[in-house]
């Protein structure tokens, strides 16, 4: 067999990890808890600025006036929001643990849940799903 001719093409393969997948973008809900607020990632680059002359990890532990200015204001270096979109209404708050996405990340499936107080019970179904 020669050694100079390789027998396996190599090839670029996406990966199938979905925090790779959505790298590009973050959905949060919203601070009252109906509305999701779609975010795009603006890179590590975003925060070079606000980093610059500091070593390792003293960010995480000082407690100075510049450390927690830096840690105050990453979060909307790295994101800035692209859309807010109500999707509760009527008492509703969204559920994150009860998120699904598609496979090709460009839609999000999102469940709400609504307080049913347990005096008088109501019936099966006058429970609005």
């Amino acid at each position: 067999m020669d050694d100079d001719i390789p027998t396996l093409k190599p090839r670029r393969i996406q990966n199938q990890n979905v925090v790779h997948r959505l790298e590009r973008r973050r959905i949060c809900s919203g601070r009252p808890g109906t509305s999701l607020e779609i975010y795009e990632y603006q890179g590590c680059q975003a925060a070079q600025d606000l980093l610059r002359g500091q070593e390792g990890e003293t960010l995480l532990t000082a407690n100075d006036q510049r450390s927690l200015n830096i840690r105050g204001r990453l979060f909307e270096r790295f994101f800035s929001l692209l859309h807010v979109t109500n999707v509760a209404s009527n008492g509703e708050h969204l559920n994150r643990e009860c998120s699904l996405f598609t496979d090709d990340c460009r839609y999000v499936i999102v469940g709400s849940a609504v307080y049913v107080p347990e005096e008088p019970p109501p019936y099966f179904f006058e429970v609005r799903f």
